[in-house]
């Protein structure tokens, strides 16, 4: 949502150049049909891969919608098929059940398991990655000094 959002501000700032829906295009379909993996993904349809958010925001035009919603407003990420972030509620009713976390006030589930993941990564929980690169990042420069010498 936020690449989304910088190319809406962009459009504004050079006079509306496109229209919340061709933003949408330009992520999706479009995005798909240059890479020449349209057969596969770029738009909901059966036999595709799907991506999706769902955002609890309303107004008349759903493009509007999701650029003008806040994080807080999605309510479920789905990833070809597979719940990835939402709401508990929800995140169960798809059969995925993740780490707890916090966005804004609001309680939110993130399930990253994947029977494909490097074993070394795939039973990391957020948290501890979350933690392990922050460590890191304070110890950057003697990180570099240590890769440096080997």
């Amino acid at each position: 949502m936020g690449e989304l959002k910088v190319v809406w501000l962009v459009s504004q700032a050079m006079g509306s150049v496109f229209s919340d829906r061709d933003i949408f295009a330009m992520a999706t379909r479009n995005a798909a049909s240059i890479l020449q993996w349209d057969a596969v993904l770029g738009s909901l349809e059966a036999g595709k891969r799907a991506d999706l958010v769902v955002i609890s925001q309303e107004s008349g035009d759903p493009y509007e919608s999701i650029l003008q919603a806040k994080e807080t407003a999605i309510r479920l990420v789905m990833i070809h098929g597979v719940a990835r972030y939402g709401t508990s509620g929800l995140m169960r009713r798809f059969g995925a059940v993740g780490e707890m976390l916090r966005i804004g006030r609001l309680k939110r589930m993130i399930f990253l398991q994947q029977e494909t993941a490097d074993p070394s990564v795939g039973s990391l929980l957020l948290k501890t990655a979350t933690s392990m690169l922050r460590e890191a990042l304070l110890r950057l420069p003697e990180l570099a000094r240590e890769f440096r010498a080997t």
